[in-house]
């Protein structure tokens, strides 16, 4: 029941039939095209790689931000991001295409200050935030967006999640952290223990960018006080909080 890869599918009839995009840490495509293989076995199902074809951006709009647009004469596909509409646009474009030529109202943003926007709304993605077969749906906050469904037929690890899910008992979870100085080492620093002020293990930490960072928390030892982690034997102080997209009664 452990989470293998995330990754995010698009729909897309533009063209003659239907087909599916599916978005994944570029480090880990052929694991994932294997995956699908192996479990494809005499379904009539092409699964092709398309890296070098095309390329995925993001964007958010200078106003109010639009539905979602599928461009039948480009291989254009752009969509608000489906886990939270602060993360903005998703666009899947030709890599051959110039993104301006399409998208007038957008504001391009660079990747350190997407990563910066995730790190402060707890939002982890890729293999080196989300170990390959180590975190539970349920701690990845997958249920808050909508990346895992209680009223649908039967996947891997299906009992357990649903099990967890409906008695309520859901002790750690993925949560954004504000440290009280920018980190020195961020590689070494991922997976470090955090601690209370009890000097309790309240979890770890799983991704850092600057001052922000992201950690699997257990969820009633770490809001009462700072919490605290050991960087080149300095101790950072660390403040953890619940997001605003998590529901109220969370």
């Amino acid at each position: 029941g452990r989470v293998l890869y995330d990754v995010i599918l698009y729909r897309n009839t533009a063209y003659d039939g239907v087909f599916y995009f599916l978005e994944c840490d570029a480090r880990i495509h052929k694991a994932i095209e294997k995956h699908f293989k192996y479990y494809k076995l005499r379904s009539k199902v092409d699964i092709v790689n398309v890296d070098n074809y095309f390329a995925v951006c993001w964007a958010k709009y200078k106003g109010e931000s639009k539905e979602s647009i599928i461009f039948k004469d480009e291989p254009v596909l752009s969509v608000k991001d489906p886990r939270l509409q602060e993360l903005g646009e998703r666009i899947i474009i030709s890599r051959d295409k110039d993104l301006s030529e399409y998208f007038q109202d957008t504001i391009n943003i660079n990747y350190q200050e997407y990563v910066d926007n995730r790190m402060k709304l707890g939002i982890c993605e890729g293999t080196s935030e989300l170990i390959v077969g180590e975190p539970l749906p349920l701690e990845c906050n997958l249920d808050y967006l909508d990346g895992v469904k209680f009223d649908k037929g039967c996947y891997l690890g299906q009992e357990l999640t649903a099990r967890t899910y409906h008695t309520g008992v859901i002790r750690k979870r993925l949560m954004p952290i504000v440290a009280s100085k920018r980190f020195n080492n961020d590689a070494t620093l991922i997976g470090s223990v955090i601690l209370n002020k009890n000097n309790k293990n309240c979890g770890k930490l799983r991704a850092v960018s600057g001052n922000y960072g992201i950690a699997l928390l257990r969820i009633a030892d770490s809001l009462s006080s700072p919490l605290t982690i050991k960087d080149s034997d300095t101790e950072i102080t660390l403040t953890a909080s619940k997001p605003d997209w998590w529901p109220k009664n969370a």
